[in-house]
């Protein structure tokens, strides 16, 4: 193109603008008829814009055959006045032309034929913009030509947000909401020409409309913007964060700038308040034994949030043992992914046995509601033994003859092979004749004796060992039976002197024994009398009792009785004897010793006695022995001592004597034991040779024993004569 002809357009568009408003104003139209179908291109260019953005509309106006542009008009939306003509009235070409603009189009339209193609430049654009522009071209020779653009013009959508139905904003998670309940989201977009598509998404997948409503224009604002209401429900387990997301969408957002930018979307995530799924209480052993401490594990799934969890055994809150909790794993939207777990540490009791342990589960979020599980006990243990007396009867009032039984209680896990019993820790079984009877739960006592008194006692065996019950003392009260030791004669010596006569008897209880004596006198058969002087020590009594004379004889009787009852049997009788005279001696030994030297030899002779009877009964007694000559009964020597054992010497060479031995009392001399005693001469001097020397002592002993005179002198003799050879010296004889 010619640089002049450049000059003179460049003059003409810059004319444009200042022409405009005169042309426009002069009332010239373009017909209709260029908005026809036959007069349309079927080419079209669609352009989308922002507010305030600019467009450059091309318009061929391409000559065919040396033609060239007669009149180019732009027409929009099929109205029928153009918005911009340019018109080659002169014949110097379009570009030196006269150029008319609209109104609407003042300042904001610049049309240049100088691009190729030629362009309408149309700036600051706005939402009223939006429509179908045609460049309508006529050329000098009649032919005609267009071309279409479309453009619309608008805003893209705002960042949606998502509020409540209240109109609170919800951002980043919304609840936590129960389990069943619905789910209402409202998604607000406040700006956006033309007016926004909204959609719901459920974790990135489109969520059916049927879930939502929407409105085109945000209520209460302009045109603009769009309103979404979200419907959703009932929730269940498996929504748990899960992802909601509200997305804004208009024909702007298709545009290879906007595409690069993100979507206009808000995402909220539900939580939800989730009851515990399963409750299990789990332990690794088997079995659990008593005295030890089991473990104990509490695991709950499901819950959201996590739970609190307390233990309960039997009821009863288990503050007494030792327990923590801790959560363990996560919840990544299952719903049952999340795990909690509690450990109690439990000292094994045998009274815990097939007792109930409750771990119990409760959402703090969810009120008036626990979720639990039971574990019962199955603890091994020692029988737990218990043994009572039977109902009716008291520990403290088993008396003699009634009937006694026992129940042995026994509480065992595994359960018990074996029960026995025992008294004294002597293993008692039963014995029909006896009255014994027992089996594993009873012991029966029938016509119960005191000799069964004792300490009692059941005994239970299991896999895990013996156990024994507690240990009842069975004390059978009786009443009081003599059993008394002291002999049942007694004498007396002596008026001034009392006589000890101790009364025992066996009774239980003995602490509570009453006492009573009687004496009759059986001389004079005088009517029994009672008698005061005792005192008592437990179960026995002493009375102290003074004859009236010598010739007394009484029977003393000795009663008692204790809270049981009177005395069972005889009382204690003790018959009181005058002493008399002691009674004779009935044993005696009499041995004979030669002393040492030159002869005449000296002779002596030894007398022992013995006294049967007991020492108190000879107390107070002396022993007389008086020597005779057996011929003459003179009186040779009188000798006392106070136990009947003596000493003679100085008998007469060749002399028989009579030795007499008396017990000696305040009553007067007993009946004497009488001796013979022969001092015989030395074999020796009956020899004619004076050159033998014997030096041997022999004796001879004489007993007493109830034999004629006559006798022991034959016995005395005999043995003089078989023993004259050996020297005998000395002879005794006793009758």
């Amino acid at each position: 193109m010619p640089l002049v002809h450049l000059r003179q357009q460049h003059l003409l568009i810059c004319g444009v603008l200042l022409t405009g408003c005169q042309l426009f104003a002069s009332g010239r139209l373009l017909s209709p008829s260029v908005f026809d179908d036959d007069h349309l291109d079927d080419t079209e260019d669609v352009r989308i814009l922002e507010v305030g953005q600019r467009v450059l509309l091309p318009c061929d106006i391409e000559a065919v055959q040396d033609d060239s542009p007669l009149r180019i008009s732009w027409f929009k939306d099929g109205q029928e006045a153009p918005n911009y003509i340019a018109e080659d009235v002169l014949k110097r070409g379009i570009w030196n032309g006269h150029h008319d603009i609209s109104v609407a189009w003042a300042g904001r339209a610049v049309f240049s034929v100088l691009s190729d193609p030629a362009r309408l430049e149309l700036s600051k654009l706005a939402p009223a913009d939006s429509g179908t522009y045609v460049c309508f071209v006529e050329f000098h020779r009649g032919d005609h030509k267009n071309t279409t653009s479309r453009i619309i013009v608008g805003l893209p959508p705002s960042v949606p947000m998502i509020r409540t139905v209240e109109g609170a904003v919800i951002r980043d998670k919304v609840g936590p909401l129960r389990e069943g309940a619905n789910l209402t989201l409202v998604c607000t977009v406040e700006k956006g020409s033309p007016p926004p598509t909204v959609l719901w998404k459920k974790n990135g997948q489109l969520i059916s409309s049927d879930k939502y409503s929407t409105n085109s224009s945000f209520p209460g604002d302009n045109d603009e913007g769009a309103l979404s209401i979200l419907h959703y429900g009932p929730v269940c387990r498996r929504d748990l964060l899960h992802t909601f997301t509200c997305e804004a969408d208009n024909v702007l957002m298709q545009t290879p700038n906007m595409l690069k930018q993100q979507k206009r979307s808000v995402s909220v995530v539900l939580d939800l308040t989730l009851s515990p799924l399963m409750v299990t209480i789990e332990t690794a052993l088997d079995p659990l034994n008593a005295d030890t401490s089991a473990e104990f594990r509490c695991r709950v799934t499901g819950s959201r949030p996590a739970p609190s969890l307390h233990w309960e055994l039997s009821g009863w809150n288990a503050s007494r043992l030792d327990s923590f909790a801790f959560v363990e794993g996560s919840d990544s939207g299952g719903g049952d992914g999340n795990s909690t777990s509690s450990v109690l540490v439990l000292p094994l009791r045998a009274e815990d046995n097939f007792k109930n342990l409750t771990c119990i589960a409760e959402n703090p979020l969810i009120e008036n509601r626990t979720w639990s599980h039971v574990l019962e006990l199955s603890i091994h243990h020692l029988p737990v033994v218990r043994l009572s007396l039977g109902n009716r009867l008291s520990e403290s009032h088993i008396v003699e003859g009634s009937d006694v039984y026992f129940e042995c209680s026994v509480q065992s896990h595994p359960p018990a092979s074996e029960v026995f019993w025992s008294v004294d820790g002597r293993e008692l079984r039963s014995n029909a004749s006896a009255g014994v009877v027992a089996d594993e739960s009873f012991l029966v006592l029938r016509n119960i004796s005191h000799r069964l008194s004792g300490l009692y006692a059941c005994t239970a065996i299991n896999q895990r060992g013996p156990a024994s019950s507690n240990v009842i003392n069975l004390a059978v009260k009786y009443a009081p039976r003599c059993v008394s030791s002291q002999p049942s004669a007694l004498v007396y010596t002596s008026l001034e002197r009392a006589i000890e006569v101790v009364c025992d008897v066996d009774a239980f209880p003995a602490a509570e024994l009453n006492f009573q004596w009687m004496v009759r006198n059986t001389s004079t058969m005088q009517q029994p009398r009672t008698l005061n002087d005792f005192v008592i020590n437990g179960s026995h009594s002493i009375l102290q009792y003074r004859a009236r004379s010598y010739v007394e004889r009484s029977t003393i009787t000795c009663w008692a009785n204790n809270s049981i009852g009177g005395m069972l049997g005889e009382p204690c009788s003790f018959n009181i004897e005058p002493k008399g005279v002691p009674p004779p001696l009935t044993r005696c030994i009499v041995s004979n010793q030669v002393g040492a030297g030159v002869p005449p030899w000296q002779v002596f002779f030894h007398v022992q006695c013995m006294d049967e009877r007991r020492m108190a009964e000879a107390e107070g007694e002396t022993y007389l022995l008086q020597l005779f000559l057996a011929e003459s009964r003179t009186l040779l020597q009188n000798k006392t001592s106070s136990t009947p054992s003596f000493h003679i010497n100085n008998i007469p060479e060749g002399t028989e004597c009579i030795a007499e031995i008396s017990p000696v009392n305040e009553q007067g001399r007993g009946d004497p034991l009488r001796l013979t005693i022969q001092n015989i001469p030395p074999p020796s001097r009956l020899l004619t040779s004076s050159t033998t020397k014997v030096h041997l002592f022999s004796g001879l002993s004489a007993v007493a024993d109830g034999c004629p005179p006559i006798l022991l002198w034959l016995l005395c003799v005999g043995a003089l004569r078989s023993r004259a050879i050996a020297g005998i010296r000395s002879s005794a004889l006793v009758w």
